[in-house]
């Protein structure tokens, strides 16, 4: 089991909150909050990954709709550190990778309201949200892919 929280701390915390429910004596131990905190650090460990493509697709919006050219480099700067960030996280949790889709579009309108009021402040109206994300999974997680042009609406 100790290999398991090495190699896949996500699913580790998930089985050992399902094994804590499942114990017999309960007096002893809070076992059902006990349970509830381990999950919660599991989670967090998908909220990370999360926060991780919220700020990727941000910048992505950003670079591709801002015709600044100042903050430009910065903003790939953090693309790919995100970039890093979030497959690093990836890694040491193989049991979020089926559910990279499903975070991938969970992040997608948190990502457009906070580029929205970003870019708001410099004049550019992003209009109407895209029902669904006008990059693919594999662009935003790919090393130096940036959308083509930037382009103001």
């Amino acid at each position: 089991m100790s290999t398991l929280y090495n190699r896949d701390f996500y699913t580790w915390t998930q089985q050992q909150a399902e094994a804590l429910r499942r114990l017999n004596d309960r007096g002893a131990v809070d076992v059902d909050h006990v349970a509830e905190e381990i999950e919660d650090l599991g989670r967090a460990q998908r909220n990370a990954i999360e926060g991780y493509m919220t700020q990727i697709l941000v910048h992505l919006l950003k670079l591709k709709r801002s015709p600044a050219d100042e903050p430009r480099q910065g903003w790939i700067d953090e693309v790919e550190t995100w970039r890093v960030d979030l497959a690093v996280r990836l890694r040491q949790n193989p049991g979020l990778t089926p559910q990279i889709a499903a975070i991938f579009a969970e992040a997608w309108p948190t990502a457009w309201k906070k580029a929205t009021i970003a870019l708001k402040r410099d004049g550019i109206d992003l209009g109407p949200m895209p029902v669904t994300c006008p990059y693919a999974l594999g662009e935003v997680q790919a090393e130096g892919w940036l959308p083509l042009r930037r382009e103001s609406r």
